[in-house]
């Protein structure tokens, strides 16, 4: 789940620490919030997030949701 990773990579190999993962409610779109003000382009993740407020805040700007079941950023990356 998108709320509960401590660390998140970007390409360019940067890794940035989890800033809300110790918040009680509404971490996951406290993180699409921070992932929207970083100006990403594509958010890959595990599960679906068919439903849930993070995929409101990506659609609302224009961020595209990939799924993937690759273990490893890397094979995420080469899937794509």
């Amino acid at each position: 789940m998108l709320s509960t990773h401590p660390f998140f990579n970007r390409l360019l190999h940067h890794q940035a620490e989890q800033l809300h993962l110790k918040e009680e409610k509404a971490k996951g779109i406290q993180v699409a919030e921070w992932l929207v003000a970083q100006k990403v382009d594509v958010v890959l993740v595990k599960e679906s997030l068919r439903g849930k407020g993070p995929a409101y805040v990506f659609r609302d700007a224009g961020i595209e949701l990939r799924q993937t079941d690759a273990n490893t950023l890397g094979k995420a990356i080469e899937a794509q």
